[in-house]
């Protein structure tokens, strides 16, 4: 049971998605802006903007002249349990 992480800095990503293996997604962006291309629609992105994507939504980042950074965090649906607080 776990999640993966990612921080990136894009010119242009490439088109994908996730239904092959299920996994949820959702980026925030941290720094610059950009585009999101999400099954044809775009979608302006900003520092503080955070966008959930279902496995099979396809998806394309693309940063404008000031660059893009964001943070990834993807998972299978019930793939991840937080500990306990005890």
């Amino acid at each position: 049971m776990s999640f993966g992480a990612s921080a990136r800095s894009e010119v242009e990503g490439f088109e994908h998605d996730h239904a092959g293996d299920g996994q949820e997604e959702v980026y925030v962006i941290v720094g610059g802006s950009g585009s999101i291309h999400v099954d044809g629609e775009e979608s302006a992105l900003v520092p503080g903007n955070v966008v959930f994507l279902a496995p099979q939504a396809k998806r394309k980042m693309v940063a404008g002249p000031d660059g893009l950074s964001w943070v990834g965090i993807g998972c299978q649906p019930g793939g991840y349990t937080p500990p306990r607080q005890q």
